[in-house]
């Protein structure tokens, strides 16, 4: 097939070639010239309406060497997610590959491979070290069942080739649960996947995930992260994301600068610093170590901002992807937004004053309320959309195109710190779900961010 680089520059010339040439059905030609729209539309009016703010951040970025991002949606085609990252203002992004919530593994098309490492291409700052795709839920590499665990597999290496035919360095992954049976020996059955995913594959660097160690999971402590790490024999491959939200739900603390050093200073001590490749940037609606993974917005839940203050301030967290997994709501008009006022925010504590004066240089930006801790103010065009983003959901933000959403996608945040409402039985009515939900399908229940 012809590559994408023909889409972006030949459009309609190329579709008219290829009818010539008789190499393509009419359904395939309507989509080659669907896609050439994308790829167009990508080049000129995307990226030249968020380029300005983009490139100061990508400044910001550079001099704090900090690269805040978010996980963000592939709807449409995987090649969307670089779009979705730019115009939520993302210097990082996490994306997902395929379904998380199927089995099946769909074949990753060459037209959207070429689509993707174009889009990306566009965006220096979005480097193979600070895209992190995030893993199937399906996955447990720690089952005791030989068919169940091999179908695992199957899928976490499809997941892992697929980084590779993408240039994308890294590959964060949920451990894996031991579903009551010996801790030790689906420890050891992961670390197996590992050494078997490396000897299938050339590059990747497999991520572990700490998790908030609810019923039989594995991997929420630092020691059990050491003991995964010991058993691959390829060290330059393996290393640790770690999730705010589940640390403090397992029962670290790290709600002080000074508590967060401490458990910091464990980790290097444990698992070692060197493995840290990625942070996952959430606060918790639960309580410390609760055991439940429930994330919430940035200052609003029980960990505030100084945990958040500390991650942008430590040298020991810079030029990793640090990625928000914050919930958004599922019916928002323009939902990156919200991944566009914390990404500002999160910036904000940043104690630099020529970041602070590069800050000041973003252009004044419509209105939204992040519960409870982000006060906007009402100075918003008339096509900004006031309101509270009350979010309980996993729903990943969509494409940000129109020309409505492009008005209404500047945001000006005002931090202004609010009583923590009590939670409620409402709020979780599974204490020890282990499950994680689909972020791709749009439904108004209340649901988790994902993890």
């Amino acid at each position: 097939m012809t590559p994408c680089s023909d889409f972006c520059s030949g459009g309609n010339q190329h579709t008219d070639r290829l009818q010539t040439l008789g190499h393509i059905s009419r359904r395939e030609l309507r989509r080659a010239a669907k896609m050439a729209k994308l790829a167009g539309f990508a080049s000129a009016s995307m990226f030249g309406h968020y380029a300005p703010t983009h490139t100061v951040l990508s400044s910001v970025a550079a001099r704090c060497q900090k690269y805040v991002g978010a996980h963000v949606s592939v709807q449409g085609g995987i090649e969307n997610a670089v779009l979705n990252a730019y115009a939520a203002s993302c210097q990082c992004f996490a994306l997902f590959l395929k379904s998380q919530r199927k089995w099946d593994t769909p074949i990753l098309e060459a037209k959207h491979t070429e689509l993707f490492k174009t889009a990306r291409n566009r965006v220096p700052s979005f480097r193979d070290t600070l895209i992190m795709p995030h893993g199937s839920y399906l996955v447990n590499l720690g089952d005791a069942d030989e068919q169940k665990w091999s179908r695992s597999f199957e899928v976490f290496l499809d997941d892992v080739k697929r980084c590779e035919q993408l240039g994308i360095a890294l590959y964060n992954f949920h451990p894996g649960s031991s579903l009551s049976g010996d801790r030790a020996q689906s420890l050891a059955r992961i670390s197996h996947a590992i050494n078997l995913a490396h000897q299938h594959t050339t590059k990747v660097c497999l991520v572990l995930e700490n998790t908030a160690g609810a019923g039989n999971t594995l991997g929420g402590s630092f020691e059990e992260l050491a003991t995964l790490i010991a058993g691959v024999r390829d060290k330059e491959r393996v290393g640790v994301c770690l999730d705010t939200c589940h640390a403090f739900a397992y029962g670290y603390d790290i709600s002080t600068a000074e508590s967060f050093d401490q458990v910091l200073q464990h980790f290097d001590r444990v698992v070692g610093l060197r493995y840290l490749k990625a942070m996952h940037i959430n606060d918790s609606k639960a309580d410390r170590s609760s055991k439940r993974d429930r994330h919430e917005n940035i200052g609003k839940g029980k960990l505030g901002l100084a945990p958040f203050r500390f991650i942008m301030n430590d040298a020991r967290f810079a030029r990793i992807p640090l990625i928000l997994e914050t919930p958004v709501p599922a019916d928002a008009s323009d939902p990156l937004a919200v991944y566009r006022a914390e990404i500002r925010l999160l910036y904000s504590l940043v104690e630099d004053e020529q970041v602070q004066q590069q800050l000041r240089q973003l252009p004044p930006l419509p209105e939204i309320v992040l519960p409870a801790t982000v006060k906007v103010e009402a100075q918003a065009s008339a096509t900004s959309q006031e309101g509270v983003v009350s979010m309980d959901t996993d729903d990943m933000p969509i494409l940000a195109v129109t020309k409505r959403q492009q008005s209404a996608s500047r945001v000006k945040i005002k931090v202004e710190k609010a009583p923590l409402e009590a939670s409620s039985p409402q709020d979780d009515p599974v204490s020890q779900d282990t499950t994680e939900p689909t972020p791709l399908k749009r439904r108004r229940s209340s649901r988790k961010a994902p993890s």
